[in-house]
């Protein structure tokens, strides 16, 4: 048994079109508009607004009609071409000029870039943390007790001119 066998593995045709369902939808049913923002008329019952795309359909092709239900992008097109799971694979792969069977996927470099992706969103999530406690603390150093202020006295302030009556 050869070591790097251990770190390879065939590719699926759903993770190749992972991420790639607006260039198949576009290929193969360009009459859809690719947003999910909008019913629209199905592509298998030609309901007039049944059919929306997920949030995430650019991912996974995922699409819900109200008569016909839900699925993934492989079960789409298998409702309006009629073909079975391997056919709509195949359709899938020549739109995108990929042949499966030739392509191999080293599964470390796989996990290397999720864990490169994480750290990136940890990051920014920090980034994003420090920038909200400076604005916190900025606006919080701005703030004028009211109990500074005698009742009836004007507040001095440009977003807001009001009067503080006490009862």
């Amino acid at each position: 048994m050869r070591l790097p066998d251990l770190y390879t593995r065939q590719p699926k045709t759903a993770d190749i079109a992972r991420g790639h369902w607006a260039t198949i939808y576009g290929s193969i049913l360009p009459e859809l508009r690719q947003t999910h923002a909008k019913h629209q008329p199905c592509p298998s019952c030609g309901g007039n607004d049944r059919f929306r795309f997920f949030g995430d359909w650019e991912t996974t092709g995922g699409a819900i009609c109200n008569q016909c239900g839900n699925g993934d992008g492989f079960h789409w097109l298998g409702q309006v071409t009629g073909q079975g799971f391997k056919e709509v694979c195949r359709l899938v792969e020549s739109v995108l000029g990929i042949r499966p069977e030739t392509i191999q996927i080293d599964i470390s470099e796989l996990n290397r870039k999720a864990r490169d992706r994480e750290e990136a969103a940890r990051q920014q999530i920090e980034r994003d943390a420090e920038r909200n406690h400076q604005r916190l603390h900025q606006t919080m150093s701005q703030v004028i007790p009211l109990s500074s202020f005698e009742p009836g006295s004007v507040i001095p302030s440009q977003s807001w001119s009001g009067r503080i009556d006490r009862p």
